[in-house]
């Protein structure tokens, strides 16, 4: 997609935050009640968020439960918030 190639190519040699709507990682409930990933970006076909590794940070909104992702550093993957804080019943989250 030309404007991912050209957000990436702006990112450059950094640092970069990528603001977004859609969070490109987020852990929700699975079918089975237990922690799983959902990836809510709609980028995986053009190999993003696979190059989200040019960004130290990714702040996003979207989903109603506000998260922190750490990823470990080999996984190529940065820091993500998750700012959603809006309008909607508390989820039970398993831990």
């Amino acid at each position: 997609a030309p404007v991912l190639d050209r957000t990436i190519e702006l990112a450059g040699d950094g640092p970069a935050w990528l603001l977004t709507h859609r969070p490109l990682w987020s852990i929700g409930a699975g079918s089975d009640g237990q922690p799983a990933e959902w990836s809510t970006a709609t980028f995986d076909a053009n190999g993003f968020p696979a190059r989200a590794s040019v960004f130290d940070v990714v702040i996003a909104g979207h989903v109603h439960m506000a998260q922190l992702l750490l990823f470990s550093p080999t996984s190529q993957r940065p820091t993500q918030l998750v700012a959603g804080a809006g309008g909607t019943a508390l989820d039970d989250m398993p831990s």
